[in-house]
């Protein structure tokens, strides 16, 4: 599974979010189309997981084979690993966009003052 969530996220970093961040002018209208596109995936994701043993008619008790383990996790983690990675892409390109990377003083993009986090 981690194979998997890796190889995902790094195609959606890669691929996705570098072409549409590169050409995009907004950053953040951007990451907010990208969430929203989580959060629609998000649940069509788990419920296959769920269902997985019972699609692969294993007994109680009975655990999955690695290739069978690596062939679910593959298929059902690929849309939601794909947005994932491309929404860290997304938002590392609209803080360096806005320059607030750049300045002095912010962790982050939030301002840090001498005694830590301001209000």
């Amino acid at each position: 599974m981690l194979a998997s969530w890796l190889f995902w996220t790094a195609a959606g970093t890669a691929v996705l979010a570098g072409r549409l961040a590169s050409r995009g002018r907004q950053p953040r209208c951007l990451m907010a189309a990208i969430q929203v596109l989580v959060a629609a995936i998000l649940p069509w994701t788990s419920r296959p997981c769920a269902a997985a043993k019972g699609l692969l008619q294993t007994v109680p008790g009975e655990v999955l084979g690695p290739a069978a383990m690596l062939l679910t996790s593959f298929a059902v983690l690929g849309p939601l690993c794909i947005s994932c990675g491309a929404l860290f892409t997304a938002g590392s390109t609209g803080l360096r966009g806005d320059g607030i990377l750049r300045q002095r003083g912010y962790q982050y993009g939030v301002p840090v003052g001498s005694r830590g986090l301001r209000p």
